[in-house]
């Protein structure tokens, strides 16, 4: 009887109870995001300290980063879904240009590369002409 009045008071009574226990539950999910997010950076079960400290080090810089982001008004979601959609998008482009003629083995590479600025494109077909032989 007396377990249950304690229980009454201490918990059914409250009118606090509901909003504590969403707090809680908000704190628990970030601090959840953020331990998945550590494990997916960090990607070892035990790495050495200073590995880890690193990674966490560049962890907090980049939660830094998202705080500028948020307070200059900005955007910190990182959609990975829309930019692989835009880069399928433009690799079927290039694919059906590549197919058509209109584009050379190398303007193909060169358009679907992520840095094309690392590529040299030759500045006369014979060399593309050439490579075509190789088939």
């Amino acid at each position: 009887m007396q377990l249950c009045r304690f229980v009454e008071r201490q918990w059914l009574n409250k009118s606090s109870i509901g909003t504590a226990r969403r707090q809680f539950d908000a704190l628990n999910n970030a601090v959840e995001s953020f331990h998945a997010a550590l494990r997916r950076r960090v990607k070892l079960a035990h790495p050495n300290l200073y590995t880890f400290l690193g990674h966490l080090q560049r962890a907090s810089a980049d939660g830094e980063t998202d705080i500028a982001r948020l307070n200059r008004g900005m955007s910190i979601c990182r959609s990975k879904k829309r930019i692989n959609f835009i880069n399928e998008v433009r690799i079927k482009a290039c694919i059906s240009r590549f197919d058509s003629g209109a584009y050379t083995r190398m303007q193909f590479l060169c358009a679907v590369s992520h840095c094309v600025g690392v590529l040299a494109v030759p500045e006369d077909d014979t060399a593309d002409s050439d490579a075509e032989d190789d088939d």
